[in-house]
Parts: C-alpha cells; structure tokens; sequence
C-alpha cells in the first residue's frame, strides 16, 4: 500500500497513470472520500484525530483484486499523522515540482482568488493565518501570486518533514525526472515495471489557465518567489537560479 504526497498541479494524475502501468498495481487520483474540508480542518486542528484515522481505515483498502492499492491525493499531505496511524506499513512518494512551474500553474488556475470554477476546493484552500505563518491583516494583504509561492514552500516542507520520520519508507520523485526514475520507483514501491513505462501528462491547462513561464515573469514577481520559494528551491532544485533568467 502506498500514498503519493504533493501540493497538486504537479504531476498527480500523470504519476498514477504512470504506476497504473504495473500489473500489480491500482492507483486512484482523490477517491472519495475526497477529504477536501477534513484535511483542512485537521491542519488547522479543528478536527478530530481518531474520526479521521477510522474514516481512513474505512475507505482505504489494501488491496483492490489482488493488486497492491494506491493512491495520490494533495489533500493527504495534511494529515500525515492520521493516515500514519491508520496504515502504519504503508509506503510515501513525495512528488516534487519546479516551484517555478508549479505556482504559475496554481496561479493561473486563480488559486487564491475565490473562485468559483474551483468550487469546494478553493473554499477549503489552506490559509497562512490560520496555520500561523501569517497574521490575519498580512494575509488578508497578501497577493493571491505572493499566497501561491507561500502555499509550494509550506506544503512541500510539510511533507518533508512527515516523511523524516518514515524516511525507510519514503522516496522523494521530481516530476521533471520521473521517467528516468521508473526503475527506482517501481522497485521501492514492489511493483512488477512494465516493460516500457510511459509517462503521458494529464489534466493539461486549459487555454484560459495558460501558466506563463518564468522567463516571462516581472521582476517584482520574481522577488516574490525569491522571497518566499528561493531557500526550498536551492535546496531541492540546485543549479535552478542559472538555468533561465527572468525578463529584464
């Protein structure tokens, strides 16, 4: 049994599409239940500990026709503690995108605007000043791009620090080198590869969700991300800060 932990728009669908490719594997992309209000209330402490492992332990089987069952799902980074408790043997995947790729994908999704079109989801994003790493007048302040690159460093420092403690049950995939890591990851996940493993993407942008690209970014956003997205990404992406420069 494994979990694949992200901050979204990072390759979820296309890395259960990928794994589906075993024939020893079932990987779902957000099951329900989808957990979209309940791991935010958990992350914000507002919601009970003991009812959300049962609720795991309920909806989460083992295995699916005798195939090892998987699943990737955002909303799962936040209640690491529950899902631990429930499948203590279960295995992690971290799934880590450039953070530059990412926040405009979040971005141009209109993540932090009230959106309507993202529905539930966008009710039940995480807020900074609840988790406290803002207070209500910054966050309130803050530009949905600036709430953006402050949600990819929090979640994926979120999971890296859950995952220090399974760190033997645990492996950390860039999406940009997923294909090339088949061998490790089918290997670490016990699953027979498929003889040629292909990675397609899926859940593309629409054309109104167009990302723009970072060397296209203003030097203001840039500072922004640098701000809030810089240390994380030198840690996780060495060399990033000479590979493209922004527009003058």
């Amino acid at each position: 049994m494994f979990f694949i932990l992200s901050t979204g728009r990072c390759g979820s669908t296309s890395i259960e599409d990928f794994l589906n490719q075993s024939p020893d594997c079932h990987c779902v992309h957000e099951p329900e239940p989808q957990l979209i209000s309940e791991a935010t209330l958990y992350a914000y402490r507002q919601y009970d500990h003991d009812k959300l492992v049962e609720q795991l332990k309920s909806s989460r089987p083992c295995l699916v026709g005798g195939k090892q069952y998987g699943e990737s799902h955002p909303k799962l980074s936040f209640v690491f503690p529950a899902l631990n408790e429930a499948f203590p043997t279960a295995k992690y995947i971290w799934l880590l995108r450039d953070g530059r790729d990412t926040v405009s994908s979040f971005h141009a999704r209109g993540w932090y605007t009230g959106s309507k079109e993202l529905h539930e989801w966008e009710a039940w994003r995480i807020q900074g000043d609840k988790i406290g790493d803002f207070s209500p007048r910054e966050w309130a302040n803050a530009t949905p791009f600036e709430k953006c690159c402050w949600y990819w460093t929090y979640v994926n420092r979120s999971i890296q620090r859950s995952l220090d403690s399974v760190a033997e049950h645990s492996l950390r995939v860039r999406l940009e080198k997923l294909q090339e890591s088949s061998s490790t990851l089918f290997g670490f996940l016990d699953l027979k590869p498929p003889s040629a493993p292909t990675l397609i993407t899926a859940n593309r942008a629409m054309p109104h969700h167009k990302p723009l690209k970072y060397p296209d970014w203003s030097k203001d956003r840039v500072a922004i991300f640098m701000d809030y997205c810089g240390a994380a990404m030198d840690e996780w992406y060495p060399g990033w800060r000479e590979a493209e420069s922004p527009r003058a």
